[in-house]
């Protein structure tokens, strides 16, 4: 992951989902492992340290969750954790992404707990992540 790209939220790509643009920033090589952001944050709160960190390993994925960063809302305002999840799902099929690593800080964490992106979560971490821990995830 660049610096220009864990700096600058404003760079990366967007995949319309249900009428929804989702905002993701990808860089690496490997299996596909997609960070997603707490409660308040966007995915620059992955990108600082942990995307580049994974970059050499994995197919990072960073995504701004709905209605956060440069993610548009759905109509309508507020979203469910299902329907975020949805929106997320929908942004990694759109992309040819099967089965990532999806690892979710904090309220992040919900977004991608107790199967919600259906089939894809391998494992999960909820507050910090040390980096080495993902080493072993196969």
């Amino acid at each position: 992951m660049s610096a220009e790209a864990a700096g600058d939220p404003t760079t990366g790509t967007n995949a319309t989902v249900d009428g929804v643009p989702m905002h993701f920033v990808r860089a690496g090589n490997g299996r596909p492992a997609c960070l997603i952001h707490g409660a308040s944050g966007n995915l620059n709160d992955m990108t600082f340290h942990l995307g580049p960190a994974l970059a050499d390993r994995y197919d990072v994925i960073a995504v701004d969750r709905p209605g956060h960063g440069r993610s548009a809302p759905p109509d309508g305002g507020g979203v469910s954790i299902n329907a975020q999840a949805a929106l997320v799902r929908g942004a990694l099929d759109r992309l040819g992404i099967v089965r990532p690593l999806v690892v979710g800080q904090s309220y992040g964490g919900a977004r991608c707990g107790e199967g919600r992106i259906r089939d894809t979560v391998v494992t999960l971490s909820v507050g910090k992540c040390p980096v080495d821990a993902l080493q072993h995830v196969s």
